[in-house]
């Protein structure tokens, strides 16, 4: 299935960020039983996709976070 294939390439991306794995899952359980609970048919494979990838960008923007804050200190 698409979306298995997208978690096995989540969490190999976060393997260095456990927390992110188990963060990541919890937001797709969540974006699960809100579309259960909503009935929501149409679109369930792109919200899905969404709640898997929501953070990916996260982690290289938490990297060039860094120097700017130190920068912005002085």
């Amino acid at each position: 299935m698409y979306i298995e294939n997208i978690i096995k390439e989540m969490k190999e991306f976060f393997k260095e960020i456990p927390f992110g794995i188990d963060h990541t899952l919890k937001v797709l359980q969540n974006a699960e039983d809100i579309m259960k609970g909503e009935y929501i048919e149409e679109g369930k494979e792109l919200i899905s996709i969404a709640a898997i990838l929501h953070d990916i960008g996260a982690v290289e923007a938490q990297k060039n976070m860094v120097p700017l804050m130190v920068l912005t200190k002085s």
